[in-house]
């Protein structure tokens, strides 16, 4: 006796419920099979659209207000640096109006600096200077004068005029240190040589003296 089983009506195995995924399927009416997609892909490409986009560049413009060129003034005689203001004022993005301002400040600041180092420079060399010179127990006292007519003729001898003036019109003439540098360098020629002169050029000597040292003169 032989066993026979039973295929069903077609003779064909039964396929698993729900079918495969990624398997081809026979559309009715003849129509020609497709393939399925992959699971979790679709024909749609529009996931990708923009790709291989060149990306666009934004200008950089300047702030608003912040003209090209500055036209800046400045007023009185310092010396300030108007590019270093205006690099200051465009990092800042500031208008014409207020880097004017900003530069304003600044000269009135620098302005300010120089009066009161000037007004410093003249208390040293009108007073405060000569008064040490006047107290020194070395070259002041009773061989002030002396002392300053062998600076003088120091500074005629070995520098001439032009040296001359340069010390008159810095102060330096009457700082304690140059003043008896000067002083001792007079000395040693008025013991090397003996200077014979006329009236007139002695007193054309004094002018200079009293011209080079002021605050000697009684």
């Amino acid at each position: 006796m032989s066993d026979n089983t039973d295929t069903g009506a077609t003779g064909n195995p039964q396929a698993p419920e729900g079918g495969q995924a990624g398997q081809a399927t026979t559309p009715p009416n003849g129509a020609p099979a497709t393939a399925a997609a992959p699971e979790g892909q679709g024909a749609s490409t529009t996931g990708q659209e923009g790709q291989g986009e060149t990306p666009t560049t934004t200008e950089t413009k300047p702030a608003e207000g912040v003209p090209e060129k500055y036209e800046i003034k400045l007023e009185g005689d310092v010396s300030v640096s108007l590019p270093a203001i205006e690099e200051a004022a465009r990092k800042l993005n500031l208008s014409n109006d207020q880097a004017q301002e900003l530069a304003t400040l600044v000269v009135g600041q620098v302005s300010a600096l120089t009066q009161s180092k000037t007004a410093e420079w003249e208390r040293l060399t009108t007073q405060e200077w000569p008064q040490q010179l006047a107290a020194d127990p070395d070259v002041g006292g009773a061989n002030l004068e002396r002392n300053g007519q062998l600076a003088f003729q120091a500074a005629q001898k070995f520098g001439g005029d032009e040296f001359v003036t340069a010390l008159k019109e810095s102060g330096y003439n009457q700082h304690p240190a140059m003043f008896k540098f000067m002083a001792a360098v007079g000395r040693a020629m008025a013991e090397d040589t003996i200077v014979t002169a006329n009236q007139g050029a002695q007193e054309g000597e004094t002018a200079r003296l009293a011209s080079f040292y002021p605050s000697m003169q009684k």
